[in-house]
């Protein structure tokens, strides 16, 4: 988990299995940043991206996707991003 860490990452804190015993539902928790947002609640506040602003984003998502690879770990597509307060 800590080779994910970067500046396209939040810092990974803990990860395990919800079931444990059958090594099932893998779940890792991260560093809370104040002041971040998804993609679509951006879009929602900010509206379309412009040509060269989703590029530079593009290109950041690639940029993490690439350490993550490095690092062997592969998401799935239907890899869903949970956020809690606590």
């Amino acid at each position: 988990m800590r080779q994910l860490a970067s500046v396209y990452t939040p810092k990974p804190l803990d990860y395990d299995y919800v079931d444990v015993i059958n090594q099932q539902r893998p779940y890792f928790i991260t560093e809370y940043i104040d002041g971040t947002m998804d993609g679509e609640t951006w879009i929602t506040e900010h509206g379309k991206l412009d040509v060269l602003t989703g590029l530079q984003v593009g290109w950041q998502v690639a940029q993490g996707l690439a350490i993550a690879h490095q690092a062997s770990w592969h998401l799935s597509p239907r890899f869903k991003a949970r956020q809690f307060a606590i």
